[in-house]
Formats: C-alpha cells, structure tokens, sequence
C-alpha cells in the first residue's frame, strides 16, 4: 500500500488497486500509463471513484461538482480513464456501484 505524493512506484504488481484519486488529479493520464508500466502481464488494475458513469437525479450535484474540479485541476477523469481502460486493458468491467454515486473500472494487462 503506497499513500501520497507523485513518487514512482518500484517494481511490478499482480494488482494495482486506487480508490478515489482520479477525481483529484490535474493529469490522470501520466499515472494511468504508470501503473500500466509497473502492472505485470496479466495483472489486474481496479479503480474505484467517485466518477457518475450516466446522469441520474444526483448526478447533477456530482457533475457541478466535477466540472468545476474539472476547471481548477484540468481533467475530467471519466474522459481519460475509460477509454485507457478500452484501449489497453483486457477483460474490461466498467459498472455503477453504491447507486451511481461511485464508479468501478477494472481490467487485466495483457499477457505477453
């Protein structure tokens, strides 16, 4: 378990859990394509944030919320994560959970 600041991770991992830092990340993209580095072939990343996938009733709250993190920070973390997910990941799960207040995304590295 690794907590706080921009450092970079060593080695490798069989998985890479995050949970609810992509909403606070001016680029997500740079840590994305990291932990894709540092995860092993076959590995597993699961990220779980609090990142409405459709809108609902209170997304409208969340999304105000968003955008304007969005606007101070630089990056909406739904634009950049899923399609990484799709695009470099295998086996691809991207569902609501607690009602749509948090969204999960997981997927394996490729293997070899």
């Amino acid at each position: 378990i690794v907590a706080g600041d921009d450092t970079p991770l060593p080695g490798t991992y069989d998985t890479i859990f995050c949970l609810e830092v992509f909403e606070h990340l001016p680029r997500p993209l740079p840590v994305l394509a990291h932990f894709h580095r540092i995860l092993k072939p076959g590995g597993q990343l699961v990220i779980i944030d609090s990142i409405p996938l459709r809108g609902r009733w209170y997304h409208s709250l969340s999304n105000l919320y968003i955008h304007f993190k969005s606007y101070l920070v630089g990056a909406k973390p739904v634009d950049t994560m899923i399609p990484f997910a799709k695009e470099r990941l295998e086996q691809v799960r991207i569902e609501e959970l607690a009602g749509g207040v948090y969204s999960l995304v997981t997927g394996r590295k490729p293997a070899g």
